[in-house]
Protein backbone atom coordinates (compact mmCIF):
# COMPACT_ATOMS: atom_id res chain seq x y z
CA UNK A 1 0.00 0.00 0.00
CA UNK A 2 2.98 2.46 0.78
CA UNK A 3 4.42 1.86 -2.52
CA UNK A 4 1.28 2.58 -4.62
CA UNK A 5 0.51 5.92 -2.31
CA UNK A 6 4.11 7.19 -3.18
CA UNK A 7 4.22 5.93 -6.59
CA UNK A 8 0.87 7.50 -7.22
CA UNK A 9 2.09 10.99 -5.08
CA UNK A 10 5.23 11.25 -7.50
CA UNK A 11 3.43 10.79 -10.51
CA UNK A 12 1.26 13.96 -9.51
CA UNK A 13 3.88 16.25 -8.82
CA UNK A 14 6.13 15.28 -10.87
CA UNK A 15 3.78 14.82 -14.37
CA UNK A 16 6.14 16.42 -16.84
CA UNK A 17 4.85 15.42 -20.20
CA UNK A 18 7.20 15.46 -23.12
CA UNK A 19 5.70 17.58 -25.97
CA UNK A 20 6.17 15.54 -29.51
CA UNK A 21 4.42 18.20 -31.86
CA UNK A 22 3.69 21.86 -31.23
CA UNK A 23 -0.07 22.07 -33.03
CA UNK A 24 -0.04 25.95 -32.88
CA UNK A 25 0.88 28.98 -30.62
CA UNK A 26 -0.92 32.13 -30.52
CA UNK A 27 -0.46 35.13 -28.81
CA UNK A 28 -3.75 37.26 -27.53
CA UNK A 29 -3.06 40.05 -25.24
CA UNK A 30 0.46 39.07 -24.25
CA UNK A 31 -0.11 35.67 -23.16
CA UNK A 32 1.06 33.18 -25.63
CA UNK A 33 -1.59 30.17 -26.17
CA UNK A 34 0.00 26.67 -26.94
CA UNK A 35 -1.72 23.97 -28.50
CA UNK A 36 0.69 20.18 -28.27
CA UNK A 37 0.51 16.85 -28.72
CA UNK A 38 2.58 15.07 -25.81
CA UNK A 39 3.55 11.44 -24.77
CA UNK A 40 0.44 11.70 -22.23
CA UNK A 41 -2.59 13.16 -24.97
CA UNK A 42 -3.35 16.58 -26.24
CA UNK A 43 -2.79 19.20 -23.60
CA UNK A 44 -3.52 22.91 -24.29
CA UNK A 45 -1.42 25.41 -22.11
CA UNK A 46 -0.71 29.39 -21.43
CA UNK A 47 2.46 31.41 -20.98
CA UNK A 48 3.24 34.42 -19.36
CA UNK A 49 6.30 35.28 -21.13
CA UNK A 50 9.53 33.68 -23.31
CA UNK A 51 11.29 33.31 -19.89
CA UNK A 52 9.03 30.32 -19.18
CA UNK A 53 10.89 28.45 -22.31
CA UNK A 54 14.34 27.49 -20.68
CA UNK A 55 17.03 26.17 -23.12
CA UNK A 56 18.79 23.54 -20.95
CA UNK A 57 21.20 22.89 -23.95
CA UNK A 58 21.97 20.26 -26.51
CA UNK A 59 18.24 21.56 -27.80
CA UNK A 60 16.40 20.38 -25.05
CA UNK A 61 13.49 22.82 -23.39
CA UNK A 62 11.43 23.06 -20.15
CA UNK A 63 8.26 24.99 -20.45
CA UNK A 64 6.87 26.01 -17.27
CA UNK A 65 2.82 27.53 -17.81
CA UNK A 66 0.93 30.02 -16.42
CA UNK A 67 -0.11 27.43 -13.79
CA UNK A 68 3.06 26.18 -13.14
CA UNK A 69 2.98 22.82 -14.69
CA UNK A 70 6.33 21.94 -16.47
CA UNK A 71 6.80 20.17 -20.58
CA UNK A 72 9.32 19.00 -21.63
CA UNK A 73 11.26 18.83 -25.32
CA UNK A 74 14.09 16.63 -24.59
CA UNK A 75 15.53 17.44 -28.04
CA UNK A 76 14.36 19.46 -30.27
CA UNK A 77 16.17 17.85 -33.45
CA UNK A 78 13.34 15.24 -33.17
CA UNK A 79 10.13 17.68 -33.42
CA UNK A 80 9.12 17.75 -37.12
CA UNK A 81 9.85 21.12 -39.17
CA UNK A 82 6.49 22.72 -38.18
CA UNK A 83 7.36 22.16 -34.68
CA UNK A 84 10.84 23.52 -34.45
CA UNK A 85 10.01 26.52 -36.06
CA UNK A 86 7.32 27.54 -34.21
CA UNK A 87 9.47 27.22 -31.22
CA UNK A 88 12.16 28.67 -32.74
CA UNK A 89 9.81 32.06 -33.10
CA UNK A 90 9.27 31.51 -29.18
CA UNK A 91 12.69 31.30 -28.02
Amino acid sequence: GSKQALWHELTVNYFVPKITRIVSIKEEFGITHWEVETDRGPRRFQLQSRYDIRSMGGGRYIIRDIDGNRYDIPNEADLDPVSRSLLELEV
